[in-house]
């Protein structure tokens, strides 16, 4: 595609994710510092879910009178993935609703248009997944054996859920695959790129939204090559977003690099 006019690519609606919808006229302007707000009321509620389900994980093993055999770390690392699968989905519909009420109007006619609501071609999904799953695959099958991690790590409760079997697993895997990718691809390629971009240019905004992805993801690189990895990611989806003008493809490619992981991770579990 042509890049020439990257910086009118708001403009160019393409088939549409959502439904029409019927909203009251725009009170804010989806600028940096609504962005940020958006940003915030998502990390919150990120935040204040994951203390609920601590809470409620706590009363559970204190009924089961098993509190006391249970340290921290194993408490961490039962709540955690409930906590994020609960506290995404919340954290997200309440940033979709905060940008439809900067970005009101009929979701057909073009309303979120500036943010890509759009899917994109067919194609364009097509390339993006392959695209998304080829950094995957050269970081997990190129890089890692010939840079492999030292041999003493200390690993988070995410990637303890994915080396744990059964329902921890399971959420684990739906999480990476069926929930960050919407969720993060709509507020980082999306309203953030968008709301900086109409504050302080592209290339701000494209440095900027590519920086937080990265350091969001820091507690999970404990090495070199899964921080490339991530880059390469996060790179990879902010040029798919501009090209495209649409987030399908960016979340499809997101989605597909994850779903490289899951499936090495279920392989090396047989």
């Amino acid at each position: 595609m042509n890049l020439s006019g990257m910086n009118e690519y708001i403009d160019s609606p393409g088939p549409h994710m959502g439904e029409a919808s019927s909203e009251p006229a725009a009170v804010q302007t989806l600028d940096a510092r609504r962005a940020f707000l958006i940003f915030g009321v998502f990390l919150l509620i990120q935040f204040l879910t994951a203390i609920a389900v601590v809470i409620v994980v706590l009363i559970v093993f204190l009924a089961r009178g098993a509190l006391t055999t249970q340290t921290p770390t194993q408490l961490q690392a039962v709540a955690l993935v409930p906590a994020a699968l609960i506290g995404t989905t919340l954290a997200c519909y309440a940033a979709f609703r905060m940008t439809r009420q900067t970005l009101p109007g009929s979701i057909e006619s073009g309303a979120l248009s500036s943010i890509g609501w759009s899917w994109g071609s067919g194609q364009a999904l097509l390339i993006s997944g392959l695209i998304g799953a080829l950094i995957s695959w050269f970081v997990l099958y190129i890089l890692i054996p010939h840079a492999p991690p030292g041999p003493i790590r200390s690993f988070n409760p995410l990637v303890e859920a994915a080396a744990t079997p059964g329902l921890r697993r399971v959420g684990w895997a739906f999480l990476i695959v069926a929930v960050a990718p919407p969720s993060e691809e709509f507020l980082f390629r999306g309203v953030l790129l968008e709301g900086l971009r109409r504050s302080w240019g592209l290339g701000t905004s494209g440095f900027l939204v590519t920086g937080m992805f990265i350091a969001g993801h820091l507690l999970q690189t404990h090495y070199w090559t899964a921080l490339l990895g991530i880059s390469l990611l996060a790179g990879a989806t902010l040029c798919i977003r501009l090209i495209t003008r649409a987030l399908g493809p960016s979340l499809v490619a997101h989605a597909a690099y994850n779903f490289v992981i899951l499936i090495t991770v279920y392989a090396r579990a047989l």
